[in-house]
């Protein structure tokens, strides 16, 4: 836990009242990492850090490769400058010895910016600072490497596509029919329908080492731990169940997957699990991935159309077109028919005519 006396010297608190320290305090994680531990990698959503101890770097994939662009020391905060702009990590953050920090969400960011005018000078100033370094960033990323030619849907261009995404190395993307998949270089031969490792290896003759900082086993054994001592988490079920797709154990894999389903997991993960299914042509889990939360999204219009026709029997009786069209242009289909009155049969006519086929609202 950390303690509001453990805040409140530190520079991006001065001038800020006691009430604000405590509340920061208070809905601030105490976030202890190991050195070599990544704190935040880049991609991720972003948060508001303070280091209390330790050091940390500044780590931007260039080029396929891992940078040291930067780096912080105790007493420093960061994490303002995607917070602001409103985009995702641009660089990591990883330990270079053991450390600790407070970590709050945007939420909580946001309310000391509008709460506490010195904490929101001392984040500015710092972001004003750092304006600079994120214009490095953006010219230092590279032109497309190479250019992926094939069927979007082909399972073996979608591989090829994810692996360089992962790696940080950018291409291009040209859809042409067939399943089959060619990589195209500026300089050098075209790779033809290449396996992942195929098209490692040539990347890495051009100096572009993608396998560095490949830990899949370390990963592995992270999640496995985790999952012995907390078995009921869903997201470290998830978590362990992806690496082990990732390690080519698809069937432990997708043991996981199956006990972990929306709601217990976030939307977006469901998908990356319907993804592999379809990846793996495991049509029946990737329904059965996809059902629940497509479940949900359905009860909920029905929900919200059911709502939108009382309000438009409601608006036809006071008006007798009027106002109801604005429900009508969202929930026409089928569903229970609207109860005209006689005043309302001209109407009634009338919207049938507009609509070329009986009104009903859902």
């Amino acid at each position: 836990m950390v303690a509001a006396g453990e805040l409140r010297d530190l520079s991006v608190f001065a001038g800020c009242s006691e009430a604000h320290v405590a509340f920061f305090a208070k809905n601030s994680a105490d976030v202890r990492v190991a050195q070599d531990d990544w704190v935040l990698c880049e991609g991720e959503s972003p948060r508001f850090f303070v280091l209390l101890a330790g050091t940390v770097d500044i780590v931007k994939t260039i080029f396929g490769q891992l940078k040291t662009i930067g780096g912080h020391d105790p007493g420093d905060a960061f994490g303002e400058v995607p917070l602001l702009l409103g985009s995702s990590a641009v660089a990591g953050i990883r330990a270079t010895s053991a450390a600790r920090l407070a970590r709050v969400d945007p939420t909580v960011f946001w309310r000391m910016m509008h709460q506490a005018q010195s904490f929101a000078h001392v984040v500015l100033a710092n972001m004003a600072r750092r304006v600079e370094f994120v214009e490095h960033i953006a010219i230092d990323t590279p032109a497309a490497v190479c250019t992926i030619a094939g069927e979007s849907r082909s399972p073996a261009c979608h591989e090829l596509r994810d692996f360089l995404t992962r790696v940080h190395v950018a291409y291009d993307w040209e859809e042409r029919a067939g399943r089959e998949c060619d990589v195209c270089f500026a300089d050098g031969p075209s790779l033809h329908s290449p396996t992942v490792r195929e098209l490692a290896a040539r990347l890495t003759s051009m100096g572009l080492p993608v396998f560095e900082g490949g830990r899949d086993n370390i990963a592995l054994e992270r999640f496995q731990r985790g999952y012995q001592q907390f078995p009921n988490s869903p997201l470290i079920r998830f978590a362990l169940g992806q690496q082990y797709v990732r390690t080519r154990e698809p069937d432990k894999g997708f043991t996981l997957f199956r006990k972990t389903t929306f709601p217990d997991i976030l939307q977006r993960h469901a998908l990356v699990e319907a993804r592999y299914a379809y990846l793996y042509s495991r049509y029946e889990d990737a329904r059965r991935f996809i059902r629940p939360f497509f479940d949900a999204y359905k009860q909920r219009v029905i929900d919200k159309c059911a709502d939108r026709s009382a309000r438009a029997q409601t608006c036809l009786r006071r008006h007798p077109i009027g106002t109801a069209f604005k429900y009508l242009s969202i929930c026409g289909g089928s569903g229970p028919d609207i109860h005209f009155g006689p005043k309302n049969r001209a109407a009634r006519a009338g919207l049938d005519c507009l609509f070329g086929r009986p009104l009903f609202l859902y």
